[in-house]
């Protein structure tokens, strides 16, 4: 069962390197926040981040606080890109522009199944709870498909892993 009430509110920062790469290929700063909405607890998500080409860019993810489930999604880049989405169960509507001058599309659709997003869905193990040999199966979808496919997430060990050249106790889960 997912139950992400114990998320704290709090901001991380992410840099991404390939290989033995100086200059990292993308970075990104993921900062929740944690409200109210009609009585439901909320995850505020908002994430700023620069692609290697210099693109920035800005994502705001709400979800149900306890399962996790996504409610709004939007994202605009200084490429020009920016979409728009409310999501109730299955059900996806707003608009989805791609950068430059794309068209600006207004989107009604049911997906097959509700899902996670999956720009979070490294979150999911987290709400369902890591131990070593957990196996679980979670439905996954991107606001720009119609469809959800299933993803694997195998809990193999806790290990200590170096983050900036200092040793943390981190879950090692496989996707």
């Amino acid at each position: 069962e997912v139950n992400a009430l114990f998320f704290p509110p709090h901001r991380a920062r992410n840099t991404v390197y390939i290989g033995n790469a100086t200059t990292p290929t993308t970075s990104w700063t993921n900062e929740l926040t944690v409200g109210d909405s009609a009585g439901m607890r909320v995850h505020r998500w908002v994430t700023k981040g620069t692609q290697a080409n210099g693109t920035t860019w800005e994502l705001h993810q709400t979800y149900n606080g306890r399962t996790h489930a996504p409610l709004q999604w939007a994202r605009r880049a200084s490429d020009g890109a920016n979409s728009r989405l409310v999501i109730e169960g299955t059900r996806v509507r707003g608009v989805l522009k791609g950068p430059g001058d794309a068209p600006a599309n207004q989107i009604d659709r049911t997906i097959p199944r509700a899902g996670f997003i999956a720009s979070a869905s490294d979150l999911v193990p987290m709400a369902v709870g890591l131990r070593a040999g957990v196996v679980m199966t979670a439905p996954v979808w991107s606001p720009q498909s119609t469809t959800v496919e299933t993803r694997v997430f195998s809990v193999l060990r806790e290990e200590t892993v170096k983050v900036e050249g200092v040793d943390v106790k981190a879950w090692r889960v496989e996707e």
